[in-house]
C-alpha cells in the first residue's frame, strides 16, 4: 500500500508540475528561465520541463527578435535547440535570425549566406512568408537592380502568412519594388 501511494504521489507530483512548467512557458517564460539554472541542477529533467523551457525560450527569443535584438534571439533559440534539438520553431527561427545577423554585415558573401538560411526556413515552414520577406530585402541588398528575384521573394511574402509587423511592410515593399523596376524600365525606353 505505501508503494502504491507513493507511486500516485510521484505521478501527481510530475504531473502538476508539467502543467505547472507549461504555465509559466506561456504566461511568464522569463520567469521561468530565471528558474532554470536551479530546476536543471536539482536533477528535474522530465519531458514536460524540457518541453516548457524551449516553449519559453522560443516565445522570449521571438520577442528579442521583433524588437531587433538579433543576438538576444540568437542566444534564446540556441537555448531552445539545445532541450529540443528537433524544435522547428527555434531551427526556423534561429535561421531567420543568423541570416539577419549575416545581412548586417553588408558583406555579399554573408548576405548570400544569408539568402541561404532563409531558403532553409521554406523547408520546414513552407506556408510562412517571413523568410520570403528577408529574402527580398537580401536580395535587394546585395544588388538593387535585379528586380524579377526581389519582386518574387516580397509577392511570395505577401501570399503567405506573415507577423502583424510585417505585413504591411511586405506590401509596401513589393508596391515600392514595382514602382522602381517600372521607372528603371522608363528610363531606358
Amino acid at each position: 500500500m505505501k508503494i502504491f501511494f507513493t507511486i500516485i504521489t510521484t505521478l501527481f507530483l510530475f504531473g502538476c508540475a508539467g502543467t505547472n512548467y507549461k504555465s509559466l512557458a506561456t504566461n511568464d517564460p522569463v520567469k521561468l528561465i530565471a528558474m532554470q539554472d536551479s530546476l536543471l541542477k536539482s536533477g528535474i529533467k522530465n519531458p514536460p520541463l524540457l518541453q516548457a523551457l524551449t516553449q519559453a525560450h522560443n516565445e522570449v527569443g521571438l520577442k528579442a527578435l521583433y524588437v531587433n535584438d538579433l543576438k538576444m534571439a540568437n542566444k534564446h533559440f540556441q537555448e531552445s535547440l539545445s532541450f529540443s534539438p528537433k524544435d522547428t520553431t527555434a531551427q526556423y527561427y534561429q535561421w531567420i535570425t543568423q541570416g539577419r545577423l549575416l545581412m548586417k554585415t553588408g558583406k555579399k558573401n554573408k548576405i548570400w549566406d544569408a539568402i541561404e538560411l532563409f531558403g532553409k526556413c521554406d523547408r520546414l515552414f513552407p506556408e510562412n512568408g517571413e523568410h520570403h520577406y528577408w529574402t527580398g530585402r537580401a536580395y535587394y541588398k546585395i544588388g538593387d537592380k535585379d528586380f524579377d528575384l526581389i519582386l518574387e521573394a516580397f509577392l511570395l511574402a505577401t501570399k503567405k502568412t506573415l507577423p502583424h509587423h510585417l505585413a504591411e511592410k511586405a506590401k509596401i515593399e513589393l508596391k515600392k519594388q514595382n514602382d522602381r523596376k517600372k521607372k528603371f524600365a522608363d528610363f531606358w525606353m
